[in-house]
């Protein structure tokens, strides 16, 4: 026997489980009633949830339609129906807020899955987890997936170290020229101090030439721009981040 109410109650029996009490048309309280759940065991099931307010059909066993009373599915409410009935433009990259007639929906509150003919959409109010036992979380388009995704915070740790390690560097290496600068300008001064004496004007006149790209190699060396630190460069990365992705 196949009977209509609506959800009145709803509490946790002495075993956990759910026992509903359902009230018929006529006035007649349906209770215990259970939730008629797919599948047959720990692995494989599908669990369809319901609430105080929802209005089922109801099946027993018992032909006098006594207990127990088993949920076989709700009927939705004639304002979901119209709602769903709202048709959806195929746009590219469009949020899509609405189900239509012809979609597969599961919805929870705010969490919402739904298949559709112009691809599928998953949303929820606050958090979407994709959790793996093992094996490869792969997005492909065309059958193609060639692009992999970075751990960003790990790469972001990685690239500040080098930079941390080239700002050294660099800074060695320029205190190194500086330190030198003096030394190399007073010896090509010397050579071509030696070199007019000894009436070499060609080489005086190439080694003064020397003198003066080195003067302009140091010059234009401590004219530039002092390289960030690492700190600061690492703020900059971290504010591009997007704190709503996070990847393990």
């Amino acid at each position: 026997m196949i009977l209509a109410g609506k959800i009145i109650d709803k509490q946790l029996s002495e075993r956990l489980i759910y026992q509903y009490s359902i009230l018929a048309p006529n006035g007649q309280i349906l209770s215990p009633a259970y939730v008629m759940g797919g599948g047959g065991s720990a692995k494989n099931f599908v669990n369809t949830p319901y609430e105080v307010g929802a209005d089922v059909l109801v099946a027993t066993s018992n032909p006098r339609g006594h207990a127990p009373y088993f949920i076989l599915g709700g009927m939705q409410d004639p304002s979901d129906q119209q709602r769903i009935n709202i048709q959806v433009p195929e746009v590219s990259g469009a949020t899509v807020a609405s189900v239509n007639e012809g979609d597969y929906a599961v919805r929870l509150g705010n969490a919402v899955l739904m298949l559709t003919a112009n691809g599928n959409c998953v949303s929820a109010g606050l958090n979407i987890n994709q959790q793996l036992s093992g094996g490869v979380f792969r997005v492909s388009q065309g059958g193609l997936a060639e692009n992999q995704l970075l751990n960003a915070q790990s790469t972001i740790d990685t690239l500040i170290n080098y930079i941390s390690v080239l700002n050294i560097k660099i800074a060695a290496l320029s205190q190194a020229v500086n330190t030198s600068a003096t030394a190399v300008q007073a010896a090509y001064t010397a050579a071509a101090a030696a070199a007019t004496a000894a009436g070499d004007l060609v080489l005086a006149q190439q080694l003064a030439q020397s003198s003066a790209d080195n003067v302009a190699a140091v010059a234009a060396l401590n004219a530039t721009a002092p390289l960030p630190d690492a700190a600061t460069m690492n703020t900059s990365l971290l504010n591009s981040v997007n704190p709503h992705i996070s990847v393990p």
